[in-house]
């Protein structure tokens, strides 16, 4: 929120999150889908992505699984694809 209207609403006791790192979108969207995505990605490309996968192997402590073999990642469906057959399907479609 911008400047003090944050601190204002938390002081009123007007707003309380209840922070549960197992379902908060923080880890669900955020880092199990969105960030192991992009980890896939540069993978596949053969770039190094060090904090990326740093992340997902810290995160992947909370839920107890390893986050970079989710299920919105390349190696879920589209990783045996070359890099040609890759951008050509992102390109044209199925």
């Amino acid at each position: 929120m911008y400047g003090d209207a944050h601190r204002a609403l938390v002081r009123s006791g007007d707003w309380r999150e209840h922070v549960d790192l197992h379902t908060h979108r923080c880890m669900t969207e955020d880092t199990e889908l969105e960030l192991a995505f992009l980890a896939s990605v540069a993978r596949h490309a053969g770039v190094d992505a060090p904090i990326a996968q740093g992340l997902l192997a810290i995160a992947g402590a909370v839920p107890g699984r390893d986050l970079r073999e989710g299920p919105r990642t390349l190696h879920a469906g589209l990783d045996p694809l070359s890099r040609e057959a890759l951008r050509e399907r992102l390109a044209h479609g199925a």
